[in-house]
C-alpha cells in the first residue's frame, strides 16, 4: 500500500502545484519564473541531505543517468509552460496522464521488469482517450502541434520517473536524485530567461508553488523506491480530476467537455492499470 499512498500524495501535490503554476503564469513573466522555481525546489530539499544516503564520487553510469534525467526534466518543464500559457491547468494535467505509456514501454528495457499486454493496452487507452479530445484545447496551436507537445510532455514525465528508479537502484539517495537535476535545470532556465522583471513580492507565491511541486516529485521518488514504478507513475494520471475540481471551486467555472472526457478516460485507464498490477 505504501507505493499507492505516495503515488496518491504525489498526484495531489502535483495537481495543486499545476494550478498555482497557471496562476503565476498570468501574473508574472511566465518563462522568467521557471529558473527561480527550480532553484527554490532544490533549496527546499537541501535540508534533508544530512539524513539521507551520503553522497560519493559518482560513476560514469550515475553521471549519465543524472544527465539524461535532467534533459527530460527540462523538456517536460518547457512543455508545461508552453501549454499552460495557452490553456487551462486541467488541460495540461491531462497531457501529463500519458506518462504511464513511457513507463510501460521503457521500464522493461531500462529496469528489466515485465509488464503484461493488458497493462500496455490500458496505457494506450489512457493516451488516446486523454489527448485526442484536447487537440484543439490550446489557444494559437494547431491539432498536430498540440498533440506532439502533449505526447512529449507525457513521455518526458514518465522517463524522469524511470530514470529516478534507475538511480535508486544504483544506491543514490532522494536528495541527490532530486537536487542534482533540479539545480542544473534551474541554472539552465535562469541563464536562458533572465528573471529581470521579477519583484521581491513575487518570492512568496513562487515558494508556495515550489512547495507543492517539490512535494509531488519527492512523493514520487519515495514511491518508486518502495514499489512498482508503473503503479506510482500511473497514479499521477489521477491529477486531472483533482485539478478540474480545484478549478471549479476556485474559478467557479465548469470544466471544458474535452478536458472532462480526457480526465474520465484517464481515471478508467488508471483503474485498469492498477487492477491488473495487483490482480
Amino acid at each position: 500500500m505504501t507505493p499507492i499512498l505516495f503515488g496518491t500524495l504525489a498526484a495531489i501535490s502535483t495537481a495543486i502545484g499545476l494550478l498555482l503554476t497557471k496562476s503565476i503564469s498570468t501574473r508574472m513573466p511566465a518563462w522568467q519564473v521557471v529558473g527561480p522555481l527550480f532553484l527554490i525546489n532544490a533549496l527546499l530539499v537541501a535540508p534533508i541531505i544530512p539524513f539521507s544516503t551520503p553522497w560519493s564520487l559518482p560513476t560514469r553510469e550515475v553521471l549519465a543517468l543524472h544527465a539524461v534525467s535532467t534533459v527530460f526534466l527540462i523538456i517536460g518543464a518547457s512543455c508545461v509552460f508552453f501549454l499552460i500559457t495557452r490553456g487551462r491547468a486541467s488541460g495540461v494535467s491531462v497531457g501529463r496522464a500519458v506518462s504511464p505509456i513511457a513507463v510501460l514501454l521503457t521500464a522493461p528495457i531500462m529496469l528489466g521488469t515485465t509488464e503484461s499486454p493488458v497493462l500496455i493496452f490500458g496505457a494506450v487507452i489512457v493516451m488516446a482517450g486523454a489527448l485526442l479530445p484536447l487537440r484543439r484545447g490550446f489557444d494559437g496551436l494547431g491539432s498536430r502541434t498540440t498533440l506532439l507537445v502533449l505526447i512529449l510532455l507525457g513521455f518526458s514525465e514518465g522517463l524522469v520517473t524511470v530514470l529516478t528508479a534507475m538511480l535508486s537502484l544504483q544506491g543514490i539517495g532522494l536528495p541527490e536524485i532530486y537536487i542534482v537535476r533540479t539545480l542544473i535545470a534551474g541554472i539552465f532556465f535562469t541563464m536562458i530567461f533572465l528573471p529581470k522583471d521579477l519583484r521581491v513580492t513575487d518570492i512568496k507565491p513562487l515558494i508556495t508553488r515550489a512547495l507543492f511541486v517539490t512535494g509531488g516529485y519527492v512523493f514520487t521518488i519515495l514511491g518508486v523506491r518502495n514499489g512498482d514504478v508503473v503503479v506510482v507513475q500511473s497514479l499521477w494520471a489521477t491529477a486531472p480530476m483533482i485539478v478540474i475540481i480545484l478549478e471549479w471551486i476556485h474559478y467557479r467555472s465548469k470544466p471544458e467537455p474535452s478536458i472532462l472526457i480526457g480526465a474520465i478516460v484517464v481515471a478508467l485507464g488508471v483503474s485498469t492499470l492498477l487492477g491488473t498490477a495487483f490482480g
